[in-house]
């Protein structure tokens, strides 16, 4: 069974509106620590509003933040996915666009949450890994017999934590490769 975007995605996101001023945008994002806010009209999703987008259109502008509005910055063609998908075809969307922040919304086209690379880096998992990453076949030692189970079965988890991490972020690259690079154990197109 597939796990779907629901399961992962961000709930509590703080949204603006579009005639809120860049100033305020601002404020928000370094309240909440965040490099992107959506931007609703109500709960309908019109745009999103990246702290990028502020230092390339805001600034250069030569006005002052509290003259410029949400909207007069704000990226129109939002891409965005629905929260009944599955993260894999979210994962797909992102690499096609390039992005690592993608809204979610309802069947209603209304905000729901957000996802970001980071959510499904740290909390998607993915019962394929068992045919892609091999179990070790080498006899355990009187260390390992020694151990209890609950403490093997905690380092079971601790590891397959780590690996997920690490596949994750090499099935998010854009630029995916079946080549690995041995080092970082990332695709070889995020190594260079």
């Amino acid at each position: 069974m597939s796990i779907t975007i629901s399961e992962v995605m961000t709930r509590d996101v703080t949204v603006i509106k579009p005639d809120d001023n860049v100033q305020q945008a601002a404020k928000m994002m370094a309240d909440w620590n965040v490099g992107v806010l959506p931007v609703c009209e109500g709960k309908r999703l019109v745009g999103i509003v990246t702290d990028r987008d502020i230092a390339v259109r805001a600034i250069p502008a030569g006005k002052a933040p509290a003259d410029i509005r949400a909207a007069e910055i704000m990226s129109g063609g939002v891409y965005w996915c629905f929260e009944d998908q599955t993260v894999g075809e979210a994962l797909q969307h992102m690499g096609d666009a390039q992005i690592r922040r993608i809204p979610v919304v309802n069947r209603n086209m209304e905000l729901v949450g957000i996802v970001s690379l980071g959510d499904l880096a740290t909390r998607a998992t993915r019962p394929a890994w068992k045919t892609r990453w091999r179990k070790s076949r080498r006899r355990p030692n009187r260390y390992d017999r020694d151990r209890t189970a609950a403490s093997r079965n905690a380092m079971r988890r601790a590891r397959a934590d780590v690996e997920r991490v690490f596949l994750n972020r090499s099935r998010a690259c854009a630029r995916a490769s079946p080549a690995w690079c041995a080092d970082s154990r990332c695709c070889a197109a995020c190594a260079r």
